[in-house]
């Protein structure tokens, strides 16, 4: 197929009724039902319903699709309900964990389910013959967690639990591939058993939990991981409309300098917004019960885009305006001969200085890539959480490589 005749195609009035027919609003809340969020928290994660519908109109099966930001992995599931072959990278080990957990659910389903009767069994006969043991930080199964910080966030009590489903789950003889959807549901229950109940900032800020919040604090964290474990399941079960026979890469790395190891058809994904999130500090506790101290976070952090602790900086949005065109310039490298990019960043006011930041980094794609299509989504704010409550519009932008550079 030639340029000109793929051109066309993207051009034609079809696509173009498509896209404007769309609900992109997302007002009849379908996607709240679409996703494996259950897994694990996550901030700010894409709605289902935009990468669906941009991979249902600009790609077909087996074709590649990359999210160079892929966070919780909702484009990543999106592209394997839709028989996609998937690429994904984030600088955030947590968020690789969450998406790759997923994939493998819905990849080997069947058989997770037949393993989890078996590891429940496990589970309760253990919880019974250990609950009443003495454990610390000195037992063998826990030498790969930092203590020096994961004592200051559970009363007595919930760390002991904590531990001994830890202790559980390591010692249970599993495939990786199961074992890494245990480890994620694992870390969201530590998360939520944490005493620290204010919002996220708080944790990603370390503001840790007082005397009075630990001794309010009360959760049984084994019932509640198996509870979790069975929801998950179900939701899972209807997630699946196609033979699992999907291929998918997820990478811990940076989208300035990540490269797929072949040409990609569609890219969908939503960066950084300026900072409103601190993605990697946010998950705090999990980074804890997987052994990296608060050094290694603070390293982390060092490279996110637009994290939210830079906000009191002076050059602040063109640090951001940086990364972002720097991330992008090395990403659009692996899009395909009339490839699509298609990318969701916010509408600020016109008074909004990172208005001016967004538009010049829609500008700097404009010299490399043609715009096809634009259109302003508005936001739900009825489940949004601050700073996105005062953040009102998002921007779909679609872009095509017509091998204008």
């Amino acid at each position: 197929m030639t340029q000109m005749t793929i051109m066309h195609k993207y051009h034609s009035s079809r696509i173009q009724k498509l896209l404007e027919e769309l609900d992109w609003d997302c007002s009849d809340q379908i996607h709240h039902y679409n996703s494996l969020n259950i897994l694990h928290w996550y901030p700010a994660s894409f709605i289902t319903a935009i990468p669906s519908n941009i991979i249902e109109i600009f790609s077909e099966e087996k074709d590649t699709i990359w999210d160079p930001f892929v966070g919780s992995g909702i484009t990543a599931v999106e592209s394997f309900r839709m028989n996609r072959k998937f690429y994904g990278n984030d600088l955030n080990h947590i968020a690789a964990k969450i998406t790759l957990a997923k994939l493998n659910l819905l990849q080997y389903y069947d058989e997770i389910v037949a393993h989890f009767y078996k590891f429940k069994d496990f589970v309760e006969v253990q919880y019974l013959e250990n609950k009443f043991k003495h454990f610390d930080s000195s037992t063998t199964h826990f030498d790969n967690i930092s203590f020096e910080e994961i004592g200051f966030w559970y009363s007595t009590e919930t760390l002991k639990e904590i531990l001994l489903l830890h202790s559980i789950i390591q010692k249970y003889s599993m495939p990786d591939y199961i074992k890494i959807i245990y480890d994620v549901v694992f870390l969201n229950i530590a998360k939520i058993a944490c005493a620290q109940q204010k919002t996220w900032g708080h944790i990603a800020d370390n503001v840790k939990p007082n005397k009075q919040q630990i001794a309010d604090r009360k959760y049984e964290v084994i019932k509640n991981f198996l509870v979790r474990i069975k929801q998950i399941l179900s939701k899972t079960k209807r997630l699946i409309i196609f033979p699992k026979t999907q291929s998918y890469d997820i990478k811990i790395a940076d989208s300035i300098d990540y490269i797929p190891p072949e040409p990609i058809k569609l890219i969908v994904t939503s960066p950084p917004y300026p900072l409103m999130i601190d993605y990697i500090t946010s998950q705090r506790i999990s980074y804890y019960w997987l052994n990296y101290s608060k050094n290694d976070i603070d390293s982390f952090k060092k490279n996110e885009i637009g994290a939210r602790y830079r906000r009191h900086r002076k050059f602040k949005y063109n640090e951001y305006l940086n990364d972002l065109n720097l991330s992008f310039n090395n990403i659009i490298k692996s899009l395909a001969n009339n490839g699509i990019l298609a990318v969701l960043l916010p509408d600020y006011k016109d008074s909004d200085d990172r208005k001016v930041i967004i538009e010049k980094f829609y500008n700097n794609l404009s010299i490399k890539l043609e715009r096809l299509y634009t259109v302003n989504r508005k936001i739900d704010l009825k489940n949004r959480w601050a700073p996105f409550r005062q953040l009102k519009d998002e921007t779909l932008t679609i872009w095509c490589n017509n091998g204008k550079n």
